[in-house]
């Protein structure tokens, strides 16, 4: 699977919603008009793995997650914290409710 982060093409009545450890939640965001919707904010990170949709339910994947901010680059110092650089693959993950 190839992640892409095109925004969602909708309106949020000018809020800009941020994801928080993994979920945003747009549930009660009011669409209208066509604008964007970024999907900015902590994604999971799982460095190292490329982990397929049904994956998710094995708890042993928890072990290896780490939350990135979104957008950002590999070679930040934030991603430095998380001891990983700007050569590699992880699998980004964010839920969208």
């Amino acid at each position: 699977y190839i992640l892409s982060l095109i925004p969602l093409i909708t309106s949020l009545s000018g809020k800009h919603m941020l994801a928080e450890q993994g979920i945003i939640n747009l549930s009660e965001s009011a669409f209208k008009n066509q604008s964007m919707i970024h999907l900015d904010g902590e994604w999971e990170l799982y460095w190292g793995q490329f982990i397929m949709p049904d994956q998710f339910t094995n708890s042993s994947i928890s072990q290896s997650l780490q939350y990135i901010n979104v957008p950002s680059t590999w070679n930040s110092s934030n991603q430095k914290k998380l001891g990983i650089n700007n050569t590699g693959f992880a699998t980004y993950r964010l839920i969208v409710k």
